[in-house]
Order: structure tokens, then C-alpha cells, then sequence
């Protein structure tokens, strides 16, 4: 067993007494050996991938055929740097067994077979989320494409729900990094919100040493923790499917649809996703700056640049929504349109309309295409935040109707106005999904969209949709699933193209409103808003 995981209680120090700035001072600190590790494992990473793509810029946003105007007045809530949950960070207790975890890391480190060994493809699907993360492996070549959900190490679990993962690390002075609790250490909590604010928060945490450890440095740490023990969990778990095969990891991660359509948002996440890949497959220790390191690396910088170099190195982003529709676009009840996507998570509400499609041509894979998105710091654990700031329930209700009903009424009068959803007898549906579903607060703003809706335009408002059950056959290691909150993450473990087709917000067009129809008092203006 390494040192660095076996002196973790004794708080024992793995790296030296300064960090580094950059990676000429990272090498000399940790040395020629560990570049060279690097090295190989770029190597084994380029052979393992041997499919070659065309190379291509991320797509950049189109500009909107038609300025949109401002519905109403309205200002909205930014995301405060300093929002936390009720719920405190789990203390130092040396009485945890950590023997599990640790085990699981050193077995990722070791997890070595024969370059010329058959290939075995394992998708991990991780739902990397502002409170909790949650993970789905696949196989999806093997027969029956055996899938698991991947139940979190003690130490790192949400109590009550052994397949939450807590988003949280602790931040030694020496520059350490752990996932479990650690004894003077510096609790890091919004690991998500601060890689989809990006530079607003960009070096915030400090080490004792004055160095700066910035948001892509933490998340690649935790998400380098997180691949690799569910590698060691995997191999230990299923360990006959792993004897004699070459494993081949694909890594989708899903991020926030508004963010998706944020080109350095979205390359902050490739190049985070891809750099703690490398940095699993290296087996440093996890610190800020092994990190700092990986991320420096040109491979590393161009996936984040380029979608197709992150595909090649087994790295993809999807939007959450795409990921949480999987299940009902590949069900028998799919049926194509205009959909409403509301997902009230511990920090965030996100929200977004799209409409399900596919070419004929090209087969039923499902085809997304985004009309608006919007996340905003509005979720359950937000709330509370605001009510201990001193906001009042009335204020924080406004804003989350004003961010709902602009949605609609912005899709309803540029992005897709000829929907049928807007027809007399028609409703549009609404898919409500995240942790915060059930809130009593969150649900009645949703409910409120039927009657508003109602009051303005021809059809009938709208439904809500149950969320379509995940198969019963995913292993759940002995425990009791929440499939409620397991949907993204399930989506995630297909592969990348099973997905469906993705286009942006920026990437769909607005529609024209036909001069000969009457469309004047059919959809809710500003007046009603």
C-alpha cells in the first residue's frame, strides 16, 4: 500500500514543503520519474484509443437571428461565493475505517495487464453534482451490458444513501488533498459551482504557503479520486471480467445544459475530466500540484480545446438533461416534441425547454436540440441559505417564477413558437427531476406553471411527467437504490453517441411568427409575468 494512503490518519505530509507555480517547478518537486509515468500513461491512453478523428474547433455559439427583448424588469440573483448547505462538513474522526478506500486507490494504482491483451470497454457515467455525485458503470460490449451503481466509501457517503458520493474535499497546508475528513485541513464544498462560474472564483483557495489552488485543480482532484476508486472497486468486484483483459475507461460527465453553451465553461470541463483520467492512470498522489501538473500538460489543454481530442482519450461532457432523458427516449413511450426540463438540485435550479427528434435517415438515435437554458443559484439548500442571509421566502419565490416562466415565454415567442404543444387541447410537458423534487416550496412554483399558463394562451397548461423507472437489473451492490436520483448518471454509462445528438442553444435557430397568424394576446407577456 502506498504511504501517501497509509499515513492519511497520522496526517502525515506526501509532497514537499512548497508548491509549485508551474510545471518546470512541479517537475523538479516531483521529479523526472513521475513525468516519465505521465509520459507512458499519455502513450497507453493514445494506444488504447486507436479510433482516429477528424480534428475540430468546439463548435462557437451562432449569433441569435433576433435580439431578444426583456420580457420584464427583473434583475436576478448571482451565485454568492458564500453559499453553503445546512448540512456541516463531516468531521476528522479517526474511528472511520478507511481500510476499504484505501484499498480500492492502491488497486487502481496496480491495475496493470498486457498491452496485447483483449480490450475490455467500461463506461463510467458520473453525475457530478453540487451537493452529492453519483456513478454508473457499464459494459456496454459485454453480453446483457452489465451496469452498476456504484455505492460511495464510508467516509466519503451521504448518510442514508450509500450511492451518494459527498462533492467534498479537504485541503491540507502542505498542498495534500484528500476525499475523506482530515484533521487541519481546509473543508472545499462548491467544487461544482465554482467550475461553472469559472473565473469568479478562479484561485480562492489557499495553503498556509500563499499558493493559489484554483477550481480546475480541485475538481480534476476529486474527480481523479472518484475514477480511481470505482476502477479498484470494479476490478475487485468483478474481478473475473478483468483477469485476462486490457480495460479501456470512457469517461462521461455531465455538466449544467446553460453552462454547456458556455465554450470555456465546457472547455474547463473537458480539460478537468481529461487531466484527472491521466492523473488516475499515472497514480500520483492526489495534491495540488499533481494537479497542477497534469492539467499543464498539451494533451491535456488541447482535449479541453478540441471535442474530438477529449472523445479520443475516452473524455465526453453532455448536458444533464440529455443524460436524464435517456431512459424515455430509448423507452416505447418516447414520443417526439417540445419538452420542459426542470431540475431542482441542492444549490441550483436548472431549467431548460428542447425538442426530441430524430432523422429517418439516420435512425431513431434521439436528437436534441436545445431552445433556452438557465441555471440559477436557486435550489432547496439555496433557500435556506438566503433565509439565514436575511430574504425573505417571497423574494426567493419571484425569482425562481421569473426564471421559469421566462423560459417558457421565450420559447413560446422566438425559439419554437409553432409547437403544437401551444394548440387547444395541448399541454407542454415538464420533467421534474433533481434531489429538491419533492420540496414543498419548489413544487407548488411548478404547479403554479399550469394555471399561468392557462390564462394566457390556447392550450390546456401543462402535465408533469413521471420519470421512466431504470431498469431493475442495474447491481446496486446489496443496497436499496433511490432510482429517482440515479437518472443522469445512469444515462451517462452509455456510450457517447447512444446518447443521441446534441445541438445547443446557440446551434438552433429562432422561428418566425407567420405575419397571417393573430398570435397578439395567445402568449404570456410581461404584464403576466
Amino acid at each position: 500500500m502506498s504511504n501517501h494512503y497509509k499515513n492519511t490518519r497520522n496526517e502525515s505530509t506526501t509532497l514537499g514543503s512548497k508548491l509549485s507555480r508551474g510545471k518546470r517547478k512541479a517537475l523538479q518537486k516531483i521529479g523526472k520519474e513521475s513525468q516519465s509515468k505521465i509520459e507512458a500513461a499519455l502513450h497507453r491512453q493514445r494506444s488504447k484509443n486507436s479510433t482516429k478523428l477528424v480534428r475540430r474547433a468546439v463548435d462557437s455559439p451562432l449569433p441569435p437571428k433576433t435580439e431578444l427583448p426583456p420580457i420584464a424588469e427583473f434583475e436576478s440573483w448571482d451565485f454568492p461565493t458564500g453559499m453553503r448547505s445546512r448540512e456541516p462538513a463531516p468531521r476528522p474522526n479517526f474511528d472511520f475505517d478507511c481500510t476499504e478506500l484505501e484499498k480500492m486507490l492502491e488497486l487502481n494504482e496496480n491495475n496493470t495487464t498486457k498491452d496485447d491483451a483483449e480490450k475490455l470497454y467500461i463506461n463510467l457515467g458520473i453525475d457530478f453534482g453540487t451537493s452529492s455525485t453519483k456513478v454508473v458503470a457499464r459494459f456496454p460490449y459485454e453480453s446483457g451490458q452489465p451496469t452498476f451503481a456504484i455505492p460511495a466509501p464510508i467516509p466519503c457517503r451521504v448518510p442514508g444513501n450509500p450511492h451518494l458520493w459527498r462533492t467534498i474535499l479537504w485541503l491540507k497546508d502542505d498542498g495534500s488533498i484528500f476525499m475523506w475528513p482530515i484533521a487541519n485541513a481546509t473543508v472545499l464544498d462548491t467544487l461544482k459551482q465554482d467550475l461553472v462560474v469559472g473565473s469568479v472564483n478562479s484561485n480562492r483557495f489557499r495553503t498556509s504557503l500563499v499558493e493559489q489552488v484554483n477550481h480546475e485543480q480541485i475538481a480534476t482532484a476529486y474527480l481523479a479520486y472518484v475514477i480511481s476508486y470505482v476502477r479498484g472497486w470494479l476490478t475487485t468486484n468483478q474481478a473475473q471480467a478483468f483477469r485476462t483483459r486490457e480495460p479501456v475507461w470512457r469517461i462521461n460527465v455531465g455538466m449544467p445544459t446553460d453552462s454547456f453553451d458556455k465554450p470555456k465553461v465546457a472547455e474547463s470541463y473537458r480539460r478537468v475530466v481529461s487531466a484527472a483520467l491521466l492523473l488516475a492512470d499515472v497514480g500520483l498522489p492526489i495534491a495540488a500540484d499533481s494537479t497542477e501538473l497534469v492539467l499543464s500538460e498539451p494533451e491535456i489543454i488541447h482535449a479541453g480545446t478540441f471535442i474530438d481530442i477529449a472523445e479520443e482519450r475516452g473524455v465526453a461532457v453532455v448536458p444533464e438533461a440529455a443524460a436524464e432523458m435517456t431512459s424515455f427516449a430509448k423507452s416505447e413511450r418516447r414520443a417526439d416534441g417540445l419538452y420542459m426540463m426542470i431540475d431542482v438540485g441542492a444549490m441550483t435550479l436548472d431549467v431548460t425547454t428542447f425538442t426530441l427528434h430524430s432523422n429517418p435517415q439516420l435512425g431513431k438515435d434521439p436528437i436534441y436540440s436545445f431552445m433556452t437554458a438557465n441555471i440559477q443559484p436557486l435550489g432547496v439548500e439555496s433557500y435556506y441559505w438566503y433565509q439565514r442571509e436575511g430574504t425573505s421566502k417571497d423574494a426567493f419565490v419571484e425569482q425562481c417564477r421569473h426564471t421559469l416562466r421566462w423560459l417558457i415565454n421565450s420559447t413560446r415567442r422566438f425559439r419554437d413558437p409553432h409547437s403544437d404543444r401551444w394548440k387547444a387541447g395541448e399541454r407542454l410537458p415538464i420533467y421534474l427531476v433533481g434531489g429538491g423534487a419533492n420540496h414543498r416550496l419548489h413544487r407548488s412554483i411548478v404547479d403554479d406553471l399550469d394555471p399561468w399558463m392557462k390564462q394566457s394562451l390556447p392550450n390546456d397548461g401543462t402535465r408533469l411527467v413521471p420519470s421512466d423507472e431504470l431498469p431493475k437489473s442495474m447491481d446496486t451492490a446489496g443496497f436499496d437504490l433511490d432510482y429517482g436520483r440515479m437518472g443522469v448518471a445512469w444515462g451517462l454509462s452509455f456510450n457517447f453517441a447512444e446518447i443521441g445528438e446534441i445541438h445547443s442553444v446557440s446551434q438552433t435557430k429562432d422561428e418566425k411568427i407567420q405575419k397571417n397568424e393573430n398570435w397578439k394576446g395567445k402568449y404570456p407577456g410581461s404584464e403576466v409575468m
